[in-house]
C-alpha cells in the first residue's frame, strides 16, 4: 500500500518488496571471530605472559578436585568436562560389542554419592573460571539433575541444555534405545560471557557420530573431537 495526495493505493500484486527472503540472513552472515592459525599464534603470543608458565601446555593427570585446589583464581577461560556417570559402568562392558582387552585402564566410577562428588567439584568453577568463562558439562540423563544442582549450588548460570543426538545407541529389549547425552553450558556472568557465533543459526541439538575404532585400542569413553572441538570454537579465543 502507498500513500499518494493524501490518498491511499493498493498495490495490485499485494506484495512487499521488503518481504522475507528465505536463507538471505544466512548468506551475508559472517562469523563474530573467523580465526586463521597465523591470528591464533599471534594471540598466543601476546597473551603468553597473561598465563602462568607452569600452567602452561601442561596435562594433569590426578583427581580432579585435587588439582584444582592447586590451581590459581580465574586462571582458566573454559572447561570441557566430561565426569562419570555414575551409573556403574567400566567403560567394557560386552552391551557395547566391545573386546575388552582393546580397551585402556583406567576409567573408575566414583565411590561416594555421584550427587555429592559433583557438588564438589562443580563448588570450584566460580573460583577458576575468568569473569566471562564458561563450563560445558557432559552428562547421562539418570544424574542430569545432579549436574543441575551442582550448577545452582556453584552459583553458575545455565546458558544452555544442548543435546547431542548420536546413532546406535545401546540395543534395549523392553525401553527405547537410549541415544544421546545431554550437554549443559555454564557460565560464570550471565550478563558479561564469551560466545563466538560461528553459525548463523546455531542448534542445541548435535547430531555427531561417536567413534567406533574396532580392533585398535581406545578409551572407555572417549569423546569425539568433533564435540569437544564444537565446545571450544564456540566459547573459547584462541591463544
Amino acid at each position: 500500500m502507498t500513500v499518494n495526495d493524501g490518498k491511499s493505493d493498493s498495490s495490485s500484486s499485494g506484495a512487499s518488496s521488503s518481504g522475507y527472503v528465505p536463507n538471505l540472513a544466512e548468506f551475508y552472515f559472517e562469523p563474530t571471530h573467523d580465526w586463521s592459525a597465523k591470528e591464533a599464534h599471534m594471540l598466543y603470543e601476546e597473551k603468553g605472559n597473561e598465563i602462568p608458565s607452569e600452567l602452561c601446555n601442561q596435562v594433569y593427570y590426578q583427581d580432579c578436585i585435587t588439582a584444582m585446589n592447586e590451581l590459581p583464581n580465574g586462571c582458566i577461560d573454559l572447561v570441557v568436562a566430561d565426569p562419570p556417570f555414575g551409573i556403574e559402568f567400566d567403560g567394557k562392558s560386552s552391551v557395547y560389542n566391545r573386546n575388552e582387552n582393546h580397551v585402556v585402564d583406567g576409567y573408575e566410577e566414583i565411590d561416594e554419592s555421584y550427587s555429592e562428588f559433583t557438588i564438589r567439584w562443580m563448588a570450584e568453577l566460580p573460583r577458576l573460571l575468568k569473569d566471562y568463562g564458561s563450563a560445558y558439562v557432559f552428562s547421562g540423563w539418570s544424574n542430569l539433575e545432579s549436574v543441575l544442582k551442582g550448577g545452582r549450588l556453584a552459583g553458575l548460570s545455565v546458558l544452555n541444555h544442548i543435546v547431542w543426538k548420536y546413532p546406535f545407541g545401546v540395543f534395549t529389549r523392553k525401553k527405547f534405545v537410549t541415544s544421546h547425552y545431554h550437554v549443559l553450558l555454564f557460565v560464570k556472568n550471565s550478563e558479561s560471557y564469551f560466545f563466538n557465533k560461528i553459525e548463523h543459526y546455531p542448534l542445541d541439538v548435535w547430531n555427531i557420530k561417536r567413534q567406533y575404532r574396532a580392533g585398535r585400542a581406545k578409551n572407555g569413553t572417549r569423546l569425539p573431537l568433533e564435540v569437544v572441538m564444537r565446545c571450544i570454537d564456540y566459547s573459547s579465543r584462541p591463544g
